[in-house]
């Protein structure tokens, strides 16, 4: 149920906060184990691929926000 609050709150929002993104990634990966350990290998996989996909998306947009500032001076 936290899950499917936080993702609906996430996708509500105007605005992107780095923490929270880093937060949201953190949190995919730690229900990832949770279910890794209580045996539900298919939804720990799931997990586990948002929670790198949220990561890949968080260092992408990062490295495009650092590119923006470098050309921009």
């Amino acid at each position: 149920m936290g899950l499917e609050i936080a993702s609906r709150v996430r996708k509500g929002s105007f605005t992107t906060h780095p923490v929270c993104e880093v937060a949201y990634a953190c949190m995919l990966f730690n229900l990832g184990m949770i279910r890794e350990m209580s045996g539900d290998q298919t939804k720990a996989r799931e997990l586990f691929t948002q929670s790198l996909d949220q990561s890949r998306l968080w260092v992408f947009l990062r490295a495009l926000k650092m590119q923006r500032k470098l050309f921009m001076n």
